[in-house]
């Protein structure tokens, strides 16, 4: 693994923990000294150990606007985990503190044999546009957005500032964004700026920060193609190559998984997602709906049949999704298996 300290787990024995990194220590039944923070997990390691998990997947760890929500999922800055996670800066203001208290965490949760994955939003960012006021109006045969605040007074922060152009996918007039994300602000992840970006925040948090893996949020935008955004694209000539390609995540053994999916049914799509050109043994997993879409069915609904049902084959579901996965070699690891995330209800309402 990233770190030298953990020898990780064989694919299919991952039990894999999504969570908040404020959210999962703030309550006090956590039991913590330091609830809410970066800290707070790793005291928590001993007990999400005891639980059987040992993957952790956290939720958008980088810095936000205050108006970005509370998933996290604007962010302005690869490289800088948000500080107000963190326990030292809560309390001394330090800011050059919070590298070292989510290294810590990190140490404590492979200690307890723990491995830690962080979504990463490369898609769209945190600025460019108050998306929050935007209203969508559905029409009988379309569907029309109206941004209540003026574009004079859109939020401006760091990419937009620097080169608005070049890190986000604008519209011919370069007057407003596009927005194949569903939240607005999407980035040009295809074009040299942004490309490069995102593969040196991961070799950061990789190398420095002892990452074990990413999942990648809306992970098809990624495999647009540049400047003509609703095309067919080819993955194999995206940023989604370069990441499976790159020595570093391969010699470190980096699980890459996407949420393969976008809000206009761009990129490559569920199945499309490509292997290393280098190792073929070493590819994308992605999170698999098919798999989702099955076991909730099967289980809320008495008549649901095992094998075909509105287009889910249960078997297939079962082992792995071949049908979807299969055509360039990955297997049946690579399909990330779920019922539920923070996309909708718990467990506990859903069922």
């Amino acid at each position: 693994r990233a770190s030298n300290t953990l020898p990780g787990h064989d694919d299919n024995q991952l039990v894999i923990y999504e969570a908040h990194p404020k959210g999962l220590s703030a309550n006090p039944s956590s039991g913590v000294e330091f609830p809410g923070t970066y800290r707070g997990i790793g005291e928590m390691a001993p007990y999400l150990q005891e639980l059987g998990v040992n993957v952790v997947e956290l939720m958008p760890i980088h810095e936000k606007p205050l108006d970005g929500g509370y998933w996290g999922y604007n962010n302005l800055n690869f490289f800088a985990p948000e500080h107000t996670f963190a326990a030292s800066w809560q309390a001394t203001g330090r800011v050059d503190e919070v590298i070292d208290e989510f290294k810590w965490m990190v140490d404590e949760l492979h200690k307890h044999d723990i491995e830690v994955m962080i979504d990463v939003v490369y898609n769209h960012t945190g600025e460019g546009g108050l998306w929050r006021e935007r209203l969508f109006f559905e029409t009988y045969d379309d569907m029309t957005s109206v941004n209540f605040d003026p574009k004079e007074v859109a939020g401006l922060y760091s990419f937009r500032g620097l080169d608005n152009a070049a890190y986000y996918a604008l519209s011919p007039d370069g007057q407003t964004y596009w927005n194949n994300t569903g939240v607005g602000n999407q980035t040009r992840p295809n074009h040299t700026p942004m490309r490069r970006n995102i593969m040196d925040s991961m070799h950061f948090m990789v190398e420095e920060l002892h990452i074990d893996g990413f999942r990648f949020d809306l992970a098809g935008i990624l495999g647009e193609n540049d400047l003509d955004y609703n095309s067919p694209a080819d993955p194999a000539a995206s940023v989604l190559q370069d990441i499976i390609d790159d020595p570093v995540m391969r010699e470190n053994n980096v699980r890459i998984v996407s949420e393969p999916w976008t809000a206009a049914g761009t990129g490559p799509g569920i199945g499309g997602f490509p292997t290393s050109s280098a190792d073929p043994a070493y590819a994308w997993a992605e999170w698999n709906a098919h798999f989702r879409d099955w076991w909730r069915s099967f289980i809320n609904n008495d008549d649901h049949k095992l094998n075909w049902t509105e287009g889910l084959d249960g078997g297939a579901v079962m082992t792995g999704s071949q049908d979807a996965y299969g055509w360039n070699g990955r297997k049946p690891y690579h399909s990330i298996n779920f019922v539920t995330v923070h996309d909708g209800f718990t467990l506990y309402d859903l069922f």
